[in-house]
C-alpha cells in the first residue's frame, strides 16, 4: 500500500520539480494582477462615489436656488424648476440619504403650487409629503394650513388632529381647530380642543447660568411651581449676575437658593444666599408684570438677575419656578367666550392661576436639534 501511494504522489512531485521556477513565476504574476485589479476596482468605486456626490451637490443647490426664487416671490420660475427636480429625483421613501431634501422638495413644490393657484395639485402635494414621512408633524401641518386656505375644511380638520396626535402641545394647531369651530359657532369644540392642549404633558428644559456655570432644569409644563434641586460648581466670592433662560416660555420665578459646599467637621449645610426677582432684573425677551413674572415674546427670553456676590460659594442650587403653554391671543379669546357660553365658568376660573396669555410662538410648538 506504501508503494501504491508513492507512485500516485510520484509524478506531480516530480511536475512541481521539474517547473518549480515557472509556478513561482505564475503565482507572482497571479497576485500582481489580483492587486491591479483591486486597484482599478477602488479607484473605480472611488470616481463612481465622487460622481454621486457631484450631482447631489448639484440638485440641492438647484433645490437651494428654487427656494431663493420662491421666498423672492418668483413663483412660477421656481415651480417649473421644482417640477424638474421632482422628475429627477422623487420623494418615494425616507433614509435615502438625501431624505430631508426630498421631504423639503415636496414642501416647496405644494407652495409654489399653491401661490399658483393650482389648488388639486398642491393638496396632492401635501398629501404626498404626509405619505413620505407621516412621522413628521410638519408635513400634516402644511397640509391642514394649505386645505384651509382652499377651503377644504374636513382635510384641514383632519390634519390638525394628525399634528396634535404626534405633537399635542403644537399651540398653532390647537388654535386653529378652536378657530374653526369658534367660527361656525360651534363653541363645545373650542373647552375641547383647550382642555386637551392645556392638559398635555410636556417636559422642558430650561437653562440657568451663573457665569461659566450652567446647569439644566427639566420643568413640567403645568403652570404650576415646583421646586428643582440640582449640583453645581460656584466658587467662594464669585460675582456677577444669574441668568434663566426659559426658551420663549412666561415663567414666574419665586426664588433661587445658592447653597454653600459642606465642610469638614461642620454639621450641616450653612445657610443659603437666596434670591427673588425685584426691581433691579432684567426681563429680556418679553416683559415683567406687576409680580415680576416674565411674559415671553422670544425664543430668547431670560431673567436677570442685578449682580450678585457668593461669598461661600455652592454646590447646591434650589429653584422654584412654574412655566406657562404659550396661548395666542386669539385663542385665549375664543376659549373664554367658549367656557362661558357653556357655562363652564367656574372651570376657566379653576384654570386662571395657571394659564397666561401670550408667550413666544415657538415654545412648546418647535424641536430643538
Amino acid at each position: 500500500m506504501h508503494a501504491e501511494g508513492h507512485s500516485r504522489a510520484g509524478p506531480l512531485a516530480g511536475f512541481v520539480a521539474r517547473h518549480e521556477r515557472a509556478l513561482i513565476v505564475a503565482w507572482l504574476g497571479a497576485c500582481a494582477v489580483a492587486v491591479v485589479v483591486m486597484g482599478v476596482w477602488g479607484l473605480a468605486l472611488n470616481g463612481a462615489e465622487k460622481a454621486v456626490d457631484a450631482w447631489d451637490e448639484r440638485w440641492v443647490k438647484e433645490l437651494d436656488d428654487a427656494q431663493a426664487l420662491l421666498e423672492a416671490g418668483h413663483s412660477a420660475t421656481a415651480l417649473a424648476l421644482l417640477e424638474r427636480l421632482d422628475r429627477d429625483c422623487p420623494a418615494t421613501f425616507v433614509k435615502h440619504r438625501q431624505d430631508r431634501e426630498r421631504e423639503r422638495l415636496l414642501a416647496l413644490l405644494g407652495t409654489a403650487l399653491q401661490q399658483e393657484g393650482k389648488k388639486r395639485r398642491t393638496l396632492e402635494t401635501f398629501q404626498r409629503a404626509v405619505a413620505f414621512d407621516p412621522k413628521n408633524f410638519a408635513n400634516h401641518f402644511r397640509l391642514a394650513q394649505a386645505a384651509r386656505e382652499l377651503g377644504e375644511s374636513d382635510v384641514a380638520k383632519a390634519g390638525y388632529e394628525a399634528v396634535l396626535a404626534i405633537h399635542p402641545t403644537h399651540a398653532p394647531s390647537a388654535a386653529a381647530l378652536a378657530d374653526m369651530a369658534f367660527d361656525a359657532g360651534n363653541y363645545a369644540p373650542v373647552v375641547d380642543v383647550f382642555e386637551r392642549y392645556i392638559g398635555a404633558w410636556q417636559l422642558e428644559t430650561v437653562h440657568l447660568s451663573l457665569g461659566e456655570t450652567r446647569v439644566a432644569l427639566d420643568l413640567v409644563v403645568d403652570g404650576l411651581a415646583h421646586e428643582l434641586e440640582v449640583p453645581a460648581s460656584v466658587a467662594e466670592g464669585w460675582k456677577g449676575v444669574v441668568r434663566l433662560d426659559t426658551h420663549g416660555y412666561s415663567a414666574r420665578l419665586e426664588r433661587i437658593e445658592l447653597c454653600p459646599p459642606l465642610r469638614a467637621g461642620e454639621a450641616g449645610r450653612r445657610e443659603a444666599l437666596v434670591l427673588t426677582p425685584g426691581e433691579e432684573w432684567l426681563a429680556l425677551g418679553g416683559t415683567f408684570d406687576e409680580r415680576y413674572e416674565l411674559s415671553a415674546t422670544e425664543r430668547g427670553a431670560a431673567i436677570v438677575s442685578p449682580e450678585v456676590t457668593v461669598p461661600q460659594g455652592a454646590s447646591l442650587v434650589r429653584v422654584r419656578l412654574a412655566l406657562f403653554r404659550s396661548i395666542p391671543g386669539e385663542f385665549w379669546f375664543e376659549a373664554e367666550k367658549a367656557y362661558f357660553n357653556k357655562l363652564k365658568v367656574p372651570r376657566w376660573r379653576e384654570l386662571l392661576p395657571r394659564i397666561r396669555r401670550g408667550g413666544a410662538p415657538e415654545a412648546g410648538t418647535v424641536f430643538e436639534d
